[in-house]
């Protein structure tokens, strides 16, 4: 269980050890703790006492600086654990039974045997401690750190962590983090509402387990316990949503302090005068579970718009409620409160932010209260816009930044029409309010950002998903950033040689083909991998190659002149064209079984087969090449074995060398040992197939099955 990872090509830069629970450690500490308990007979099957859940758990990572030859100790974190929870086991038999293989002797050679299998249960493999031991220069004296944890044994959550950064028993200093969750508070049999209700509902409707309810933080210093801070998180009713977060406020730490709990009536308690309210979340999405409205300390609203199938933010408005909000990237048709007339399809190409932009009209899903709104967009173009009625002139080569100020004296829509004018990054939110945006691109990353001010910061991605560069409202890189492999110095210089080539012949098997290289320079080594396994050397200024079996390969030519080198590849699609002519029948098959046995065993033998193709009527020969492939009766050569093939009374090849290409038409097989009875009850073991190609390169097959 012990992984090295070196920083740099040999560890100059340094290195980091990892020690692992493991089967190795074991049998390094003399004790059994994580072997497997394994099955001393057949079947050899899963372990009787199966220890994996305790394996591949991080013992020791020890990191090191490379410092005048030696490597010395920086930091190093180690890990103690422990088996948490009570032991179920479960305990399985398993008989089985087995034949003798010598089936000439007389008797019941039937073997009957068992084996227990034992699982254990309930059981988990948790943190007990860890030490964290940080280096002086000299890599050998250190200071020292100690967590402690503790894990509630029927939730299976860590209950409290002590982390000890002075454990001078004169003097001690520890930090405790204290958790509580939904199954540590004791119901009544009264009726649970709010609070309550929420925490029956997580504990024993929706099994949410490892939602904290309370976080406390305790400084234990002197032989004092002191309250620095503590958290405590209020649900809805339904156990899934947040409604407050609720944060210690206090200007010196408490030394008296009472944990929340539940009354005799049910009632949530806290000491709710020492706490403010950090977070008030007033609205979510029924559907999804996103949050579409929030209040922070300030008592500022704080409202949000999803979009790209409500995975992602599209819009945060400060100050606004979040049915008086719309707004569109046009990256979608139908989210941010905007409908879109379904007859002006959105337009790819040079948008302003995203990848789309939009001609036509649209509307507000649903009517706006009473007020003044900012209607704001960027367009290019020259014409009127639209809104509600009232004309906005825009007159702008490039995107350029529009908004219009709108009274709605009674409950309506917004009615925008762009009439012939590309628009983008269309907003409305109330006077009062200030909107930001996003756009992404689905599981790569955020590709714009527009704050407040309507001032977009775009970002751009490579091939691999990394962020390539940053860049402001005009389009003017901000920032670029390039990925190297550590240690590399940047590209080699161009290459004076020219490593493209060109082929020619026909591209199927049995053709051969010439490749030939572009550079003709003398004293140029040529070095062609041509994809199939097969790879070649030489100065010659032409190669040929034959390819035997159907695929598309990749063909790649090296050229090299001293330290100068450079390399081209080509994709070839090598094919047999598998179609039967309707004027050319299949072959017929001649099939001659001989069947013969080895001494001393009477009952099994193996099988001769003389095969040979003919002309069937109306084709013609002779042909081209003959194919022969051999299947057992399951449909495959993998499981026939060995065999013998031979052509012409010449042995070549085996049977599990695939498909078999000669001019001969008579092939002979000797096949692996087969039951007496199928020959004679003529069930088919085998099959051979035979395919012939004519000089039109048109392949025709015939099938005879062997065991008549």
């Amino acid at each position: 269980g012990r992984v090295v990872e070196l920083r740099g090509e040999f560890g100059e830069n340094g290195k980091s050890e990892y020690y692992y629970t493991s089967v190795y450690k074991s049998e390094l500490d003399g004790n059994t703790e994580f072997i497997d308990l394994t099955v001393s007979q057949p079947p050899f099957g899963s372990p009787e006492e199966d220890n994996d859940w305790k394996r591949g758990q991080l013992v020791n990572k020890i990191d090191y600086k490379y410092q005048l030859g030696s490597f010395i100790k920086i930091h190093e974190t180690i890990n103690t654990y422990q088996v948490l929870g009570s032991e179920i086991i479960a305990t399985g038999f398993k008989a089985f039974m087995t034949f003798n293989d010598d089936e000439c002797k007389s008797g019941d050679q039937r073997v009957f045997a068992n084996s227990w299998k034992i699982k254990k249960g309930n059981l988990s493999y948790v943190p007990y401690y860890t030490i964290e031991k940080n280096y002086n220069t000299d890599g050998v004296t250190y200071s020292e750190t100690r967590t402690d944890f503790t894990f509630n044994e029927g939730n299976r959550q860590l209950a409290e962590s002590i982390v000890t950064f002075n454990n001078n028993a004169a003097m001690p200093w520890k930090r405790s983090t204290k958790l509580k969750y939904p199954s540590d508070y004791t119901f009544s049999s009264a009726t649970a509402y709010n609070m309550a209700l929420a925490l029956s509902n997580m504990a024993n409707v929706k099994h949410i387990h490892n939602a904290v309810i309370e976080k406390q933080i305790w400084e234990i210093q002197n032989g004092s316990n002191k309250l620095i801070d503590a958290e405590i998180n209020l649900y809805k009713a339904n156990g899934v949503e947040l409604d407050k977060q609720m944060k210690l406020q206090t200007q010196i730490p408490l030394t008296v302090y009472t944990p929340s709990y539940l009354d005799v009536s049910n009632n949530f308690v806290y000491e709710s005068s020492k706490f403010r309210e950090l977070v008030s979340y007033n609205l979510y999405d029924n559907l999804t579970g996103n949050i579409l409205e929030a209040t922070g300390s300030d008592g500022i609203k704080r409202s949000f718009l999803w979009g790209y199938q409500n995975i992602y933010p599209i819009a945060e408005a400060i100050n606004a409620s979040n049915d008086n909000i719309c707004y569109t990237s046009f990256e979608e048709s139908t989210v941010g409160g905007w409908a879109i007339n379904p007859s002006a399809p959105l337009l790819s190409g040079n948008a302003k932010t995203g990848s789309q932009y939009f001609i036509g009209s649209v509307e507000t899903n649903s009517t706006l209260v009473v007020g003044i709104y900012n209607v704001s967009f960027w367009a290019k173009g020259t014409g009127d816009i639209i809104i509600n009625g009232s004309t906005l002139p825009v007159n702008s080569t490039d995107w350029a930044y529009y908004s219009r100020s709108i009274s709605l004296p009674s409950s309506s829509k917004v009615y925008f029409n762009s009439n012939s004018i590309p628009i983008d990054e269309l907003r409305v939110y109330p006077n009062a309010a200030q909107m930001k945006t996003f756009t992404y691109s689905p599981l790569v990353g955020q590709t714009s950002v527009t704050d407040y001010n309507s001032t977009s910061t775009n970002y751009l991605y490579d091939d691999f998903n990394r962020l390539k560069s940053v860049s402001d409202n005009k389009a003017s890189i901000l920032k670029t950033l390039t990925y190297n492999q550590k240690g590399y110095s940047g590209p080699p210089p161009p290459s004076s040689l020219i490593a493209s080539f060109s082929v020619t012949g026909t591209k199927k098997t049995g053709k051969t083909l010439t490749f030939t290289p572009v550079n003709t320079v003398s004293g140029v080594s040529y070095l062609w991998d041509f994809g199939d396994g097969m790879t070649l050397s030489s100065q010659n200024p032409s190669e040929t190659h034959i390819y035997t079996a159907p695929g598309i390969y990749i063909v790649q030519l090296t050229v090299s002149k001293g330290t100068d080198s450079n390399n081209s590849q080509k994709s070839l699609e090598i094919n047999i064209p598998v179609i039967t002519d309707p004027n050319w029948p299949g072959p017929e098959l001649t099939v001659n079984i001989l069947p013969f046995f080895s001494p001393g065993h009477p009952l099994n033998g193996q099988l001769k087969v003389n095969v040979s193709a003919t002309a069937a009527a109306g084709g013609q020969q002779p042909y081209k090449e003959y194919r022969w492939l051999i299947h057992s009766r399951d449909g495959s050569f993998e499981s026939l074995g060995v065999c013998s093939v031979y052509i012409d009374g010449v042995g070549i090849v085996g049977c599990e060398d695939g498909e078999i290409v000669t001019t001969s038409p008579n092939a002979s097989f000797i096949l692996p040992q087969v039951q007496s009875e199928q020959i004679v009850t003529g069930l088919p073991p085998y099959s051979i197939i035979s395919r012939v190609v004519g000089a039109n390169d048109i392949a025709s097959q015939a099938t005879n099955s062997l065991g008549h």
